[in-house]
């Protein structure tokens, strides 16, 4: 079984892909099915150099005992102690894991990236994918992390920070003027915090900050805080691959 979370697709592809060379099943981690056979894998993006807070809730719960375990964590561009921290919440280093540089979402930041942009990640991320799961369909031990600087500050010291201070939904609003009430907001959130009301979309206190609901508005009716207004937008399209 490979387990993933996402908010824009970005972890799902990779789950897909991999599970489709591997033979294997996959299963979001809020659904959570039963892991049969040998192997268990976990797909997650980087949020903050670590996991996402219900990644973290996940991994504490999940019995690998006996079992090989996989790991690829997404990101913009390195993860910092991401393997260190996995290892720590499953009570067990995993056999391998690996840092995989894919298009960004943190439009809380700054601009996602271009058409171009994406698809060129994507298609620097193909082969090194390719010789990860080779290496897991053969059992292999491996850890190919991309850490970036200071990645024990980042991991230890930003991330706890981030999951405390910066995971707030209440800078998310919606110009009902635009909003069409389609619900893919609320379709796609991973932690189901989004509920239509009248037609709209309202956050309930338990955001994972996946962006899934701002990037994913084909009207571009979410905005978060002032500045997204004016930010280039990002979801996984096949087109992109």
């Amino acid at each position: 079984m490979i387990y993933y979370f996402t908010g824009t697709g970005n972890s799902k592809w990779v789950a897909e892909t991999m599970a489709a060379k591997l033979g294997d099943e996959v299963s979001t981690i809020a659904e959570a099915k039963t892991a049969d056979g040998d192997k268990i894998g976990i797909v997650a993006p980087t949020y903050a150099w670590g996991c996402p807070g219900p990644v973290g809730e996940f991994l504490k719960t999940l019995k690998t005992d006996g079992k090989y375990v996989f790991f690829v964590a997404t990101c913009g561009s390195n993860c910092g102690m991401y393997d260190k921290q996995v290892a720590k919440l499953l009570g067990r280093p995993v056999d391998a894991f690996l840092t995989l540089s894919l298009p960004n979402n943190c439009i809380q930041l700054g601009d996602c990236e271009a058409e171009d942009a994406a698809k060129a990640k994507f298609a620097a991320a193909k082969p090194i994918l390719d010789s990860f799961i080779a290496k897991v369909e053969k059992g292999e031990k491996v850890v190919d992390v991309v850490r970036g600087p200071v990645p024990h500050l980042l991991t230890y010291v930003v991330h706890p920070a981030y999951l405390k201070f910066a995971t707030s939904d209440k800078p998310f609003s919606v110009d009902i003027g635009k909003c069409n009430s389609c619900g893919a907001c609320e379709k796609y959130c991973p932690v189901g915090n989004i509920k239509l009301v009248d037609g709209h979309p309202t956050w309930n206190g338990n955001c994972a900050q996946c962006t899934a609901c701002i990037n994913r508005c084909q009207n571009e009716a979410i905005q978060y805080g002032k500045k997204s207004a004016t930010r280039r937008r990002y979801h996984f399209t096949e087109d992109l691959v």
